[in-house]
């Protein structure tokens, strides 16, 4: 069972999007309606069952200083709910460093743990997550180290354990699967399961909810995750 909290505007989209959301049974009473915003809608353009091109209709701002607020007194008010914080960052404005940091330190202090999806280069701003999910391109312009071996890529886990004060820091690799850096330093390599993929849209999401998924049941991610 999952809730959303988020910022969303008064647009056509804003009004699909909460119609699509009650329709599957996900709370919507924490989205705040903010004026003359405009909610994130991607058009993908697919040929022969691959995506050719996409477009966005965004908007880009930081969210106002109103929103950010009501932003953090509902989700500290709801926090004792949830099991997992799930931080999903497109860069579109609502992640803000003082709301990131704000509710990562409210969740520490009540044992909840927030797993992030990060984005742009300054991870200062997640300090504190229990594990962010980069990708290789992401992580080496976030650590400026080039990723081309083991070597190379446990100085870049150790940089962003130090970076954001993780417990468990880790970097998705595409077709090489998944490496996570243990307590005794040591990487933990999941490798990937071949399969005929079409479209890898919201791969880094299903990380994400797979992660918060064992997190949530108590499994020791280096040993259960599959990907």
């Amino acid at each position: 069972q999952v809730d959303i909290f988020s910022v969303i505007g008064d647009c056509i989209a804003s009004s699909d999007i909460l119609q699509l959301l009650s329709k599957i049974g996900v709370n919507t009473q924490n989205l705040i309606k903010q004026k003359n915003r405009i909610l994130s809608k991607k058009t993908r353009i697919i040929a022969a069952q691959q995506q050719v091109v996409r477009y966005d209709l965004e908007s880009t701002d930081d969210i106002e200083h109103r929103s950010e607020e009501k932003l953090i007194n509902n989700l500290t008010k709801a926090i004792k709910l949830y099991e997992i914080i799930l931080l999903s960052d497109y860069g579109k404005g609502v992640l803000t460093s003082k709301l990131t940091l704000n509710l990562i330190e409210y969740a520490n202090s009540k044992n909840k743990r927030v797993l992030v999806d990060p984005k742009g280069d300054d991870y200062s701003k997640y300090f504190g997550a229990y594990l962010l999910t980069p990708n290789k391109k992401e992580a080496q312009e976030a650590t400026k180290i080039d990723i081309k071996n083991n070597d190379s890529l446990l100085d870049a886990l150790q940089s962003l354990k130090q970076t954001a004060n993780l417990t468990i820091p880790l970097i998705t690799l595409s077709e090489d699967g998944i490496a996570i850096l243990d307590e005794n330093n040591k990487i933990i390599n999941k490798p990937t399961v071949a399969r005929e993929v079409y479209d890898v849209t919201g791969a880094g999401d299903t990380v994400l909810a797979s992660l918060g998924y064992c997190l949530a049941q108590n499994l020791d991610i280096g040993k259960s995750l599959e990907f």
